[in-house]
């Protein structure tokens, strides 16, 4: 990438501050899930001094566009606090995402992603809201047993219920 500082008058630590804000306005505006959304499950454990750990589900209406705003967007918004070469982070997570584009296999995307940002970000889940109501991963069957409280989360979430589900995932990360 081109030195931005040559063409813009900033330094390069003001234009990562102008990425990251871009990106928390871009996360902070994503719609509430409904049943074909598509999303994230991020995590970390922060210093308390810095917010402490965290925990929050990210939606998108469509996958193309979870794909573009993770592209655009992830690495500004964790890692300029981190030292760490957001170039190679952004080439990186941008090659992995393309490969999703074309083979679709979240889980593979989750563990890629995450080895890649590891340390900076912790990705718990990705994939559709279906799959999370009615997925076989630990993590799905874990927030469904959260859910219900009273069973182990091997029984999906009926479709009826998936607004209720989607609104009980939004509590369930704040106290995650």
């Amino acid at each position: 990438m081109a030195n931005p500082t040559s063409t813009t008058g900033l330094s390069p630590e003001d234009l990562e501050d102008i990425r990251r804000e871009k990106a928390t306005e871009a996360f902070s505006s994503l719609p509430e899930p409904k049943p074909h959304s598509w999303g994230i499950c991020l995590g970390g454990d922060a210093p308390a001094v810095i917010g402490g750990q965290f925990m929050m589900f990210l939606w998108w209406d469509a996958r193309h566009q979870m794909i573009a705003t993770l592209r655009e967007h992830l690495v500004p918004w964790f890692l300029p606090l981190c030292g760490f070469d957001m170039e190679a982070a952004e080439a990186d997570t941008a090659t992995l995402l393309d490969a999703f584009a074309e083979h679709g296999d979240a889980e593979r995307l989750r563990a890629d992603l995450g080895s890649r940002l590891v340390g900076h970000v912790r990705i718990d889940w990705i994939g559709p809201l279906a799959a999370l109501a009615t997925g076989d991963t630990a993590f799905a069957r874990d927030i469904r047993a959260d859910f219900r409280a009273e069973d182990d989360g091997l029984t999906g979430i009926a479709d009826a219920d998936l607004p209720t589900f989607a609104r009980f995932l939004g509590e369930w990360t704040q106290g995650g």
